[in-house]
């Protein structure tokens, strides 16, 4: 997919009936279909150490906080990938690290 709206259209395409398809994309954020809208999720810059096990910390962010808010479930989700990347170690976030950068993230509808 060669830009935002037919990255959109595949996700409606592929995303399962009222269900949700996420497309992470490393430090560019995340892009989420939920129940056919989309969505943006980024976060200010850092200066990663390593980002094996990033995607692995959005999913477990994500289904922490999937009960709630889809915005918040996928703030927390972008809040645990990037906390993930503070750390030299695959699949590990430090509390402190979430809760700070909980505060950057933006999750913005781009599409109805």
């Amino acid at each position: 997919c060669s830009d935002l709206a037919d990255l959109g259209d595949a996700m409606r395409a592929a995303a399962p009936a009222n269900g949700w398809l996420i497309v992470t994309m490393g430090k560019s954020g995340a892009i989420a279909c939920v129940e056919e809208r989309l969505w943006r999720i980024t976060s200010t810059p850092i200066q990663a150490i390593s980002p094996l096990g990033s995607g692995d910390a959005f999913t477990a962010g994500f289904v922490a906080a999937l009960d709630g808010e889809p915005q918040e479930a996928l703030r927390l989700a972008c809040a645990c990938g990037v906390a993930n990347a503070l750390t030299p170690f695959s699949g590990q976030v430090r509390r402190s690290d979430v809760d700070r950068l909980l505060t950057d993230v933006r999750v913005e509808l781009i599409d109805r």
